[in-house]
């Protein structure tokens, strides 16, 4: 593989997925068993709206703010936070942080990820069960609605409450 690759993964806003497989999902990886290429031998970039990595649209979860640190700087991962993503050409990102100064990321490929929708079928049961912003399961810490004491969010289609207010940018 060639050494000098750059590869750039952007998440989009309010919320995103499962953040440690981006950087592998853009490399082709299916499984971290695949991996065969030392992640250091490459120069990633992870760009996030978030405050930092392992925010996860909820003010993190647990400790994973330290764990995501750490495991992105195990593996020679850059990450750029608090950003906006404002256009994406074939040769680089270009972000504007929030002083509205303006960078760019050169890459060869990158990866964006788009704001996160639960399915239309959690959206029809109405607003008292599906957040209608982003149409997941509005659930309280214990995953349960508090409307309808008998739904139960399960997985990434749960709106879960945040532990701290995600700053806007």
């Amino acid at each position: 593989m060639d050494k000098s690759l750059r590869i750039t993964v952007v998440s989009g806003r309010p919320y995103f997925g499962f953040t440690p497989s981006y950087p592998h999902l853009a490399l082709g990886w299916r499984k971290f068993e695949d991996i065969s290429t030392p992640l250091g031998s490459l120069l990633l970039t992870f760009i996030t709206s978030k405050p930092y990595v392992g925010h996860m649209g909820v003010g993190g979860v647990g400790p994973s703010r330290r764990v995501m640190e750490d495991l992105f700087a195990e593996r020679s991962i850059k990450w750029i936070a608090k950003v906006k993503i404002t256009k994406v050409e074939p040769d680089k990102v270009i972000y504007e942080d929030l002083n509205s100064n303006t960078y760019a990321v050169p890459c060869k490929r990158s990866m964006l990820m788009p704001r996160f929708m639960g399915p239309e079928v959690v959206a029809s049961a109405g607003d008292k069960v599906a957040n209608p912003a982003n149409r997941m399961v509005i659930a309280n810490r214990c995953f349960q609605n508090p409307t309808y004491k008998n739904i139960y969010g399960v997985g990434a289609v749960t709106a879960i409450p945040p532990v701290e207010q995600t700053p806007k940018g």
